[in-house]
């Protein structure tokens, strides 16, 4: 016969122990706030034993509930020494329930806010001292910063401030304290972006960072101050010309950057477009009015991710040897997401072409300028232009015509006609360059034009 008892001796043992361990489930519920106070605190005592990351959640969550000056310091204790098992995961949600219990501005934290004693802020000022020179703790440090930044205090504002201004510190915490410092408004934000967008930024990286944290914050700080038709206020006009003169600078910032820049300034000013030209923002700030505020939208497009602005549009089309290369899929997926216009979300159309026709780089350039030229309108005056070892205009574009959907189908047509062709014979010149763009005597291929070609040649 088996025995049966041998199995369950190891469940009567774990039920002991549980029962050792967990002393609310062994005693009853505490009969106050008191006692129940002190029974979490001996649970977080102990919270190393526990094998539970949900069990020791909620006992934290529980005990930041709890009012009394020694709570704050207990989560802070927490932090610095959590469970060896759970490390990481507990100093995140220390932070989280330290910031849960004093903060403000989220709306599941108001009701139950408690205000922080002033040994409570003397605490978070250290503990922000301690920590804000590891990248790792960028999380505590917000969360410990945003309790600060409420209490709206000149001498902890600067603490702040020169901690934003310390390049020694990581960018990730520099941003994090930039928002922060929004939690307590805004008059001591200003200058401090000011002398920020100073600093000598570079294309990527940490000046990334920071200069996208600058551009939300200035946006997020000015946005109720803006009046539509009246010019930005002169103390803060330098530093969105400021913002707006880094987005033209070409050798600082990447094209990522730039579009969160105007991203921001149209979550500030309201505009229908995010544009990416310094002069549309410029002619805001002059007269408070949205450059293409009075537009329907009709004539709006863009070009790979770039605003297509203005009353005449140029497109350059290089028809060069190396346009015939093949795309591989890195390079298909380059020209599917632009850097300029971001990475495209599942099921949006914004850059939809017939990528059944593209199998070179010569096939994307002209299928994006077939669908940019589908979205303008008849108002637009539009002119192609290829380039090789010389540059003509499309025949049907010799000058400015309007974008109709008539002239449309005619520069498709004519973009269509174009196909790679043999080099011509050695001593033999066209009759015109225009019958071969790229012509070139090191390459055994050319581009020449078929429909059209001898009507203009």
């Amino acid at each position: 016969m088996r025995n049966t008892a041998r199995p369950l001796l190891p469940l009567a043992l774990a039920a002991l122990l549980l029962a050792a361990w967990v002393p609310s489930a062994a005693q009853g519920k505490p009969a106050n706030q008191d006692d129940q106070k002190k029974v979490t605190a001996e649970f977080l005592d102990r919270m190393a034993e526990s094998t539970s990351l949900r069990w020791n959640a909620e006992q934290l969550q529980q005990y930041s509930r709890f009012s009394g000056d020694d709570v704050l310091p207990r989560l802070l204790q927490v932090y610095d020494k959590p469970p060896a098992a759970f490390a990481d995961n507990m100093r995140y949600l220390a932070a989280s329930y330290l910031r849960a219990r004093h903060d403000i501005t989220t709306e599941q934290f108001a009701a139950q806010r408690q205000q922080p004693s002033e040994s409570d802020l003397k605490a978070l000022r250290k503990f922000v001292k301690r920590y804000y020179r590891s990248a790792p703790d960028v999380w505590g440090v917000y969360c410990a910063a945003c309790i600060l930044a409420i209490e709206d205090d000149a001498d902890i504002a600067l603490e702040l401030l020169e901690i934003v201004g310390d390049k020694r510190a990581p960018a990730a915490t520099r941003a994090a304290l930039l928002c922060a410092l929004e939690h307590g408004g805004f008059e001591h934000l200003r200058r401090a972006l000011q002398l920020m967008l100073q600093e000598d930024f570079k294309a990527g990286g940490e000046s990334a960072v920071i200069y996208e944290a600058i551009c939300w914050s200035a946006a997020r700080a000015y946005r109720p101050l803006h009046k539509v038709g009246q010019p930005v206020l002169d103390d803060w006009r330098p530093l969105f010309d400021r913002i707006t003169a880094l987005v033209d600078d070409k050798k600082a910032l990447l094209g990522r950057s730039k579009r969160e820049a105007a991203l921001a300034l149209q979550f500030c000013f309201g505009t229908k477009h995010p544009y990416q030209f310094p002069a549309m923002w410029k002619m805001l700030f002059d007269s408070g009015h949205d450059p293409l505020g009075d537009d329907d939208g009709a004539t709006f497009a863009s070009f790979m991710g770039l605003d297509v602005m203005g009353e005449r549009i140029v497109f350059l089309i290089d028809a060069s040897d190396s346009m015939l290369n093949p795309l591989s899929d890195a390079d298909r997926d380059a020209i599917k997401n632009p850097v300029t216009g971001g990475r495209r979300k599942a099921g949006d159309d914004e850059y939809e072409i017939d990528w059944k026709r593209v199998h070179n780089r010569f096939d994307a350039a002209r299928e994006h300028v077939k669908w940019t030229l589908s979205r303008l309108g008849k108002d637009k005056q539009v002119a192609v232009i290829l380039f090789g070892d010389d540059a003509e205009p499309l025949p049907v574009t010799r000058s400015f015509v309007s974008a109709s959907s008539g002239n449309a189908r005619k520069i498709g047509a004519a973009l269509d006609a174009i196909r790679p062709g043999r080099r011509p014979p050695t001593g033999r010149t066209p009759a015109r360059t225009a019958c071969c763009w790229a012509r070139r005597t090191t390459t055994r291929r050319c581009w020449r034009r078929t429909a059209w070609a001898r009507a203009v040649s």
